[in-house]
This record gives C-alpha cells, sequence and structure tokens, in this order.
C-alpha cells in the first residue's frame, strides 16, 4: 500500500492537513486557506500545497481551485514548501498517525 493510499484509507484530507499544518505553524487552522501575502500565511500555504501534491497527490490544478489561484501559482508554493520541509526535517508521515 502506498503512502498516498494510507492517507486516503484513514480519511485523511484536506482539511486534516489545514489542521496539521495550522498546528506545527502554531497558527489558526482558517489562516491556511485565507489569501493575502501575510509571511505566515504564506509559509502556511505552501507548506500545505507541498504535502497536498507530494503526500496526498492532489493536482496544482485542483488546488489552485481551492485557493482561488492559478496552477502556476500553486506550483511555485509547492516549491517554497519544499524549502521549508527539508530546512526544518519536517515529514508528514511523522505528524500524523496512519
Amino acid at each position: 500500500m502506498s503512502i498516498r493510499q494510507r492517507y486516503q484509507s484513514v480519511g485523511f484530507d484536506l482539511d486534516a492537513l489545514s489542521f496539521v499544518v495550522a498546528e506545527l505553524l502554531k497558527i489558526d487552522p482558517k489562516q491556511v486557506w485565507a489569501a493575502g501575502k501575510q509571511p505566515e500565511r504564506v509559509r502556511a500555504r505552501s507548506l500545505f500545497c507541498y504535502w497536498a501534491v507530494r503526500e496526498l497527490g492532489f493536482s496544482a490544478t485542483s488546488l489552485g481551485l481551492e485557493f482561488g489561484v492559478s496552477q502556476p501559482a500553486v506550483s511555485q508554493a509547492v516549491k517554497r514548501g519544499e524549502l521549508l520541509v527539508v530546512e526544518q526535517g519536517w515529514q508528514l508521515c511523522d505528524l500524523v498517525i496512519l
């Protein structure tokens, strides 16, 4: 069973991911979904997009529709999120009970 299938099997979805990101960054989960260029929101969205695309298998296009931004904007967020994950050593599987 792949990691994506394991997340799906326990019902881990985008809402659950937003709570994990919010808890990790110590912000309100609504901030993950909120528009704006404030550093904490950008950081949260970047981390969220990275894990949603790379770990959960969502497309950048579908996330763009969720956030009301373009697919290239989500792709840039994924790149920023990847840098955060590498820099901080975060692993989604360490934060979620599967």
